[in-house]
């Protein structure tokens, strides 16, 4: 949904700095937007910054009108949302506001996946899949030297010719039905070197996996973690974000390899990556 433009005073503000050299500035424009911001840059470990490239303006209603819309003016959007009666829907906000940021990120070539984010001397993986593929558990299961950055999402940024760096993305559901929450280092990078779609099996073993079905695979996981954004979008508005959206993941499996990883309950998954690697 566009609406007008509309000017009010700014309020807190915090900082995110993105690898592939971009930086928003998140500012609440009223003292209902104030917590939203707040709450938003220490998850995130954002902190203030008076140069940014983009703004990302929270204005939070007086009243229920049944759901967030998007004010678009050059250099900025504008994410309005309905006042938060509960902890879940306080969550709701945040993870929508993160991906209002991922969706306007897309033009530089950037891609946010439904994946774990995991790095070992400085060189990082994804495990994605499906809610149940086993991202979390498996992120879990890392063991030194490997570190495990985000268990649920990643944000993939283009990072010079060929070069892709991902940044950890929290995991909102952990704030909601009573959550303890956590703080991901969003502006913490890490240069990608392979994605791995996960599988249940008996045993480890992972594969490569043609550019074509992890295209497909990919597309899926990205549309898990941006589609009530999406849902919140004209249909035309939509199109354009997942048409860009495809071409970014073209471009990334082009670049970055995608493997299928098969792993137990029980198995070192991780020798598997690194003997791929």
């Amino acid at each position: 949904m566009i609406l007008s433009h509309r000017h009010r005073a700014q309020k807190s503000t915090a900082c995110l700095r993105l690898s592939d050299g971009s930086s928003w500035a998140i500012t609440g424009r009223d003292e209902r937007a104030d917590p939203v911001v707040a709450r938003l840059a220490e998850t995130m470990q954002l902190q203030p910054s008076p140069r940014t490239t983009r703004r990302l303006l929270v204005t939070v209603r007086e009243g229920p009108c049944g759901g967030a819309a998007l004010i678009r003016d050059e250099g900025s959007v504008e994410c309005v949302l309905d006042p938060a009666n509960s902890p879940n829907v306080f969550a709701a906000q945040l993870q929508h506001l993160s991906q209002v940021i991922a969706l306007h990120t897309q033009d530089s070539g950037a891609v946010l996946i439904h994946g774990a984010l995991a790095a070992k001397a400085g060189k990082g993986i994804i495990l994605a899949g499906r809610g149940d593929a086993g991202k979390t558990t498996a992120s879990r299961r890392l063991k030194s030297p490997w570190q495990s950055l985000s268990d649920d999402t990643t944000l993939v940024v283009r990072h010079g010719a060929g070069a892709y760096r991902a940044h950890p993305w929290p995991t909102w559901s952990t704030f909601m039905f009573g959550g303890k929450g956590g703080t991901w280092d969003s502006q913490r990078s890490v240069a990608l070197k392979g994605i791995f779609l996960l599988e249940h099996a008996r045993e480890e073993r992972a594969a490569p996996l043609g550019r074509a079905e992890a295209i497909c695979l990919l597309s899926e996981c990205a549309e898990q973690v941006t589609l009530p954004v999406l849902h919140a979008l004209a249909p035309d508005e939509a199109r354009a974000f997942r048409v860009q959206r495809f071409d970014n993941l073209c471009d990334l499996t082009g670049s970055v390899p995608s493997y299928l990883l098969r792993l137990s309950l029980t198995g070192r998954f991780w020798e598997e990556v690194e003997r791929v690697l």
